[in-house]
């Protein structure tokens, strides 16, 4: 069975701590309140320390308005202390769990996009097949996509997983291509 399902699958939706805050499971609605506002985290870029505390913020479901001076001391403290913004940065990543979503296969000719948003598709699949709305939109990220993917196929979608086991078959014949 695929690694990234089974990471999915087990218990990706327990709560856990960072920046002092217990987070909520990364989930599509979090993905769509840090791209409103630009994070790192979802659109690539340099991670600052407010990145990450407007992140963490998020997930754990604290309003962003106004920094509070303990919020502020938070900020100066990662600032000074490079290592631990560099571990607050990767438990957020990590906590993100993308490395748990499935893989595709890409095609030759790939087809432009309908125009819908990825997030928008995958909520109106998981709804469509009867997956409360509320729960489309908190549900673990990586759960959301897998299910997604599998009522997407079920119903006659052109894809094609790339399984673990098909990385690892990848990358041992890259090995022998390399030593020839």
């Amino acid at each position: 069975m695929d690694e990234r399902f089974i990471r999915a699958f087990t218990d990706p939706s327990a709560q856990i701590t960072i920046l002092g805050r217990l987070v909520s499971p990364f989930c599509l609605r979090h993905r769509v309140h840090l791209t409103a506002l630009n994070s790192p985290f979802v659109k690539g870029g340099d991670i600052r320390a407010l990145d990450i505390l407007v992140a963490v913020k998020v997930c754990a479901g604290e309003p962003i308005g106004k920094l509070t001076n303990k919020e502020l001391g938070e900020l100066i403290e990662l600032n000074e202390h490079e290592t631990k913004m560099g571990v607050a940065a990767l438990n957020f990543q990590n906590h993100m769990l993308e490395a748990n979503g499935p893989k595709f296969w890409q095609k030759e000719g790939r087809a432009g996009s309908n125009g819908v948003p990825w997030i928008l598709n995958i909520i109106a699949t998981l709804v469509s097949n009867g997956i409360e709305e509320s729960r489309a939109w908190t549900m673990p990220e990586c759960q959301a996509i897998w299910l997604s993917t599998a009522f997407a196929t079920m119903k006659g979608a052109d894809l094609k997983v790339l399984t673990s086991e098909d990385e690892h078959i990848q990358a041992n014949f890259q090995k022998i291509l390399n030593r020839n």
